[in-house]
């Protein structure tokens, strides 16, 4: 079975399981289980997988990476159900195992709404969501069909912040800032974005199901500024796929994902802003205060820099 096909295939039985315990605690062990069962059992192919609560399973010379989180945006989810809740995966390949980890290549990513019906696909550049609606090469002003939660999937009408006005709707901008401590996200990243017109709109999203949001036009830019685990990188990967554009919180393209153990789990190792073109994600890069988020974070930073300059 090709790992697409698998991820399509195994997200239903997660999802599934997931609205059937949410809101108990801490489902999420479980349910890492059977997607490793699962992403390990294939004759097909090797496969690695990492999950968030701490499954690390390599095979020897992996095809793949699978970086798996079960309960993405889990707080949301528990409070409330909000469409940002999924069970999502990110995909590797070009796989490299080193004594403490491992890097690939962004291929591949699953995303599936547990409070909703959508699935959010990719694999080598190309996106579907539900199964039905899918996207190669996909052109700023080109007619697409779908909606995702209402929002119509068409050309992307905002070229850059300085074009908001007049009758064009509103810019959102998310990150994932929802949780006590994340003050610093909320005043040197949202609040920052805020200051390039009244036209722009905020909010507290989260996890992956944030950052994919920008590939089917909901948010103008979305982010993960604050260093985190990288399986929080399917939305980026969705987002890349649907033709938006992104990079780590210094410019830098996320081109190799990297995991790192050690014994209080997987190291934070993963930044990203999302945005709809280039000029977008410029603009985006140029209003974060990367300073005063290093400052407030500056442990995470100090970690987070030391392990990407040995990419």
């Amino acid at each position: 079975m090709e790992p697409v096909e698998l991820l399509r295939e195994t997200g239903d039985e997660v999802r599934e399981r997931a609205r059937e315990q949410l809101p108990d605690s801490e489902p999420d062990e479980e349910l890492e289980k059977i997607w490793e069962e699962a992403l390990t059992g294939n004759e097909g192919f090797n496969s690695a997988v990492v999950g968030e609560e701490g499954t690390y399973t390599v095979e020897k010379e992996p095809d793949y990476a699978f970086l798996v989180d079960p309960l993405d945006g889990t707080s949301g989810a528990v409070n409330g159900g909000f469409p940002w809740a999924t069970t999502t995966v990110a995909v590797l390949e070009d796989v490299k195992v080193g004594e403490n980890g491992l890097t690939g290549k962004p291929c591949g990513s699953y995303i599936g709404q547990i409070s909703g019906s959508t699935e959010l696909y990719s694999w080598n550049g190309e996106a579907s969501i539900d199964g039905e609606v899918r996207f190669t090469d996909v052109e700023p002003d080109e007619e697409l069909p779908g909606e995702v939660d209402g929002t119509r999937i068409g050309p992307r009408t905002v070229e850059s912040f300085e074009k908001l006005s007049g009758d064009i709707r509103k810019g959102i901008v998310s990150a994932y800032a929802a949780k006590k401590g994340r003050r610093p996200v909320r005043e040197h990243f949202l609040e920052a974005f805020e200051e390039l017109g009244e036209r722009v709109r905020t909010e507290n999203g989260g996890g992956s199901y944030t950052g994919a949001s920008v590939g089917f036009g909901k948010s103008l830019v979305a982010g993960e500024p604050k260093p985190t685990v990288p399986t929080e990188s399917a939305g980026e990967i969705f987002a890349r796929a649907m033709d938006a554009e992104s990079s780590d919180i210094y410019g830098d393209i996320n081109d190799r994902i990297q995991v790192e153990k050690s014994r209080e789990g997987l190291e934070r190792t993963y930044t990203s802003i999302i945005a709809g073109n280039d000029e977008i994600l410029e603009e985006a890069i140029e209003a974060v205060n990367v300073e005063g988020l290093e400052q407030a974070y500056e442990e995470d930073f100090d970690s987070y820099t030391e392990l990407r300059e040995g990419l």
